[in-house]
């Protein structure tokens, strides 16, 4: 079972050249950035050029300090107004305050048909998180094992907050709710991971080093106690994934565009992968789901399809799996027996 196969918001995390600024001319703004089950830090970086506009770029605190280039970026008629075109990302905010230092926008961030609330605030130094405790342990779940840790941070302000890494599912920083009653001391030991609708009741054990609890989700309730373990020898590094195939390969691998018979206009992006020789063979079609995702479908570092699309050829049956990206139109010729079960299924999708 997974606990964590989910869609996550995603900013883009592209690496791309960015401006460089001098941090005496460059204004800097931050802000968190709401989605529910996520909170993201972002930092702005903005500074007007000669001719009088504004170049900048944008750096996720949360998602490895990807950076990330505005497009567009303004300040107008009491309104802040930027654009990633490259997520499909857009923000707009009205100016509250007069003194640079007491400047705020408050708006929407908009990405992919949905809106987040976000305040960014001018800033001259980035809030910092300081580690304060680590916790590890093991959750057992039937036959399956999952690794997690805990990290808490306290904020310039002594706020405390909290993420939760699974190594097993290779998803760092998720971000969790303490309960209200949960500090760095106390005996109560509580959190939510809202993106999982999982909830951990937990209590600390004497002498603090260890927490007794119970994790429930979905319905089940499962027995997960923590450690404590000191900061310096907290895990910030995921484990590499051995089982995703490396070539040369064996088989022959292609790309084709597939017409979707119902939908006019909608094509459907696929890799077949085959023994070599003419066949016939048997087809094995394989269709990734919850929301956007690539034709291996990835997930935490899992590229769970091109293990499964390596084997089979290696079996006799060759596979063809649908992808949720769409990609330019191109020629298409396919065995026979893949237009006969295609019309089945052929349904618009997203495409990013």
């Amino acid at each position: 079972m997974g606990f964590f196969k989910l869609s996550l918001v995603s900013l883009i995390l592209l690496l791309f050249s960015v401006p460089t600024f001098g941090q005496e001319k460059a204004e800097t703004w931050y802000g968190i950035l709401d989605a529910g089950a996520q909170k993201l830090r972002l930092e702005f970086r903005v500074k007007k050029n000669k001719e009088g506009t504004y170049q900048g770029a944008m750096k996720s605190l949360d998602q490895g300090n990807a950076v990330v280039p505005l497009s567009r970026f303004e300040i107008k008629d009491g309104r802040m107004i930027f654009e990633i075109k490259q997520a499909g990302a857009s923000f707009e905010g009205k100016l509250e305050g007069k003194k640079p230092d007491e400047m705020a926008a408050v708006g929407k961030f908009k990405q992919g048909g949905a809106e987040y609330d976000m305040t960014l605030t001018r800033v001259t130094k980035i809030p910092e998180l300081a580690p304060i405790q680590t916790w590890q342990g093991t959750l057992v779940a039937g036959s399956a094992k999952f690794e997690f840790q805990i990290r808490m941070f306290r904020d310039n302000d002594g706020k405390l907050s909290a993420k939760l890494d699974s190594f097993s599912e290779q998803a760092m920083g998720l971000p969790i709710e303490l309960g209200p009653k949960t500090t760095a001391d106390s005996k109560q030991f509580n959190f939510q991971v809202k993106m999982t609708k999982a909830v951990y009741e937990g209590q600390r054990t004497e002498g603090s080093k260890s927490v007794e609890g119970k994790w429930k989700q979905a319905g089940g309730e499962f027995p997960l106690d923590f450690k404590s373990v000191p900061v310096k020898d907290t895990r910030l590094k995921l484990q590499r994934r051995p089982q995703t195939p490396k070539g040369p390969f064996n088989y022959e691998s292609s790309d084709h565009m597939i017409k979707s018979t119902r939908s006019p206009g909608v094509e459907l992006g696929a890799t077949l992968t085959h023994p070599k020789g003419d066949g016939p063979f048997p087809v094995v079609i394989l269709i990734s789901g919850s929301g956007q995702q690539d034709r291996d479908e990835t997930i935490f570092g899992h590229k769970a399809f091109f293990v499964i699309a390596d084997h089979l050829p290696t079996t006799g049956l060759p596979r063809c799996d649908l992808m949720t990206v769409a990609k330019q139109n191109q020629p298409v010729t396919l065995p026979s027996a893949l237009p006969k079960i295609l019309p089945m299924m052929s349904r618009p999708w997203p495409t990013g």
